[in-house]
């Protein structure tokens, strides 16, 4: 079965999934290295799971794409079958969204492989936020670029991330 693909664009970041995929990638120019995190918040918006890793060679499009790839796989492994996956990047929300050509990407083969994880059984749908929705997930990108952080699964929320999960809801 094919997944029910939905793409939206919220001021809220709201979903109406049970659990949200918040995702965030960024290339570091002075450090050389893409940084890519992704926190699952269950249905009451608390802290479910998260992801981040660094990888050396890329771009902005490709990070937030990759860690979009990343994060569906975590969420696929941990059983979670209904998603409701954010972005602030709407040009990832798009080309994830639809059933545009290819032909001009330079990144096609992870978009496909992207697209390949969506033929899943399960609802996964797509929602772009505004950055300011969006601090919880750049607070994880930003320390994995930074510190060139191998892959890591984290179940709870380090207290350095206190202020921007709260940010992410109140925003």
């Amino acid at each position: 079965m094919r997944s029910n693909l939905e793409t939206t664009s919220s001021s809220t970041g709201a979903t109406t999934c049970c659990y949200t995929l918040a995702v965030d990638g960024s290339w570091g120019r002075r450090t050389g290295r893409m940084g890519g995190a992704t926190i699952i918040r269950g249905p009451d918006g608390s802290w479910y799971s998260a992801v981040l890793e660094s990888k050396v060679v890329g771009n902005a499009f490709r990070s937030e794409l990759w860690e979009v790839e990343l994060g569906l796989g975590h969420a696929w492994n941990i059983r979670i079958r209904s998603l409701g996956c954010t972005s602030d990047r709407l040009d990832i929300v798009q080309v994830l969204g639809d059933s545009r050509s290819l032909d001009t990407y330079w990144d096609r083969e992870l978009i496909l492989e992207v697209r390949e994880w969506l033929r899943n059984d399960w609802q996964v749908s797509f929602t772009h936020v505004p950055r300011e929705k969006n601090n919880a997930a750049d607070f994880l990108v930003r320390k994995a670029s930074r510190e060139g952080s191998s892959f890591q699964i984290w179940g709870q929320p380090p207290h350095a991330i206190y202020a921007s999960l709260y940010l992410d809801v109140v925003v």
